[in-house]
């Protein structure tokens, strides 16, 4: 089977090159906020660093709610009555 030719001409078919996806970096480049990657990444790492300690600070300070701090504002229902 390898010898087998065809006659005509030979065709090749295009390699397909999927197009480039614009990430984060792209477009801060393309939106002229920094010139290069590696300032890209630089400003990306520092707004998760932002994001992430300010979730962090939303999540520990939560505490307690002030229901439970003071008691006047507990319905009467909820609060036990005595003998």
């Amino acid at each position: 089977m390898k010898e087998v030719q065809f006659d005509g001409e030979q065709y090749r078919t295009p390699r397909y090159q999927a197009p480039k996806k614009k990430g984060f970096a792209e477009m801060l480049i393309a939106w002229g906020i920094v010139k290069n990657e590696q300032q890209a990444g630089y400003v990306l790492a520092g707004g998760a660093a932002t994001v992430l300690i300010l979730s962090l600070f939303i999540f520990l300070s939560g505490g307690t709610s002030t229901l439970n701090k003071n008691p006047s504002l507990v319905p009467e229902i909820a609060v036990p009555i005595g003998p």
